[in-house]
């Protein structure tokens, strides 16, 4: 393995915090990296997606690929969205196999963690040069406060005219 990561990583302040689902974690990355080297830069990315579930199988991870992810408004379900590997039903794993990273992927991520309630997602880039991008939603857990209504207004002109008069 040419690429380790460790277990623990300090704040610019010097305290320790312990890495997200840290074995787990450490073999996606591991494995992205393994097969990068395997394959190289310009494939398609069911490729690459198929021969990383492949190692983290072989990891002894369990991996779900094209996992759907709800789209709620106002406790309806409006749609739903794909994502590219979910492992261990914890870490969503989104591949892309672009020359260049597009902005959004970080955003879609960070949707499909809210959508699962999810801390931890990476981005995958199989590019000239093999990126990997944590993203990472502290508050995944909590629930989102309501939106206070806005209270109604029963005479605009007369608020109108009385703001005229001020």
């Amino acid at each position: 393995c040419l690429f380790r990561i460790r277990g623990m990583t300090t704040n610019r302040d010097g305290a320790r915090r312990e890495l997200i689902h840290a074995r787990a974690s450490s073999l996606i990355i591991r494995c992205f990296f393994d097969r990068y080297n395997e394959l190289g830069y310009g494939h398609l990315e069911p490729i690459y997606r198929r021969g990383l579930e492949i190692l983290l199988k072989e990891c002894g991870l369990q991996v779900d690929r094209g996992f759907p992810i709800p789209v709620m408004f106002r406790g309806a379900q409006i749609g739903f969205h794909r994502c590219d590997l979910l492992v261990e039903r914890s870490i969503i794993v989104e591949l892309k196999a672009t020359e260049l990273l597009p902005s959004h992927c970080e955003r879609q991520v960070r949707n499909y963690l809210k959508g699962l309630k999810k801390d931890l997602g990476f981005v995958l880039q199989f590019g000239p040069k093999p990126t990997f991008i944590p993203v990472v939603i502290v508050a995944a857990r909590e629930t989102i406060p309501p939106i206070p209504e806005i209270p109604k207004i029963r005479n605009l002109q007369y608020l109108a005219r009385r703001a005229s008069l001020a």
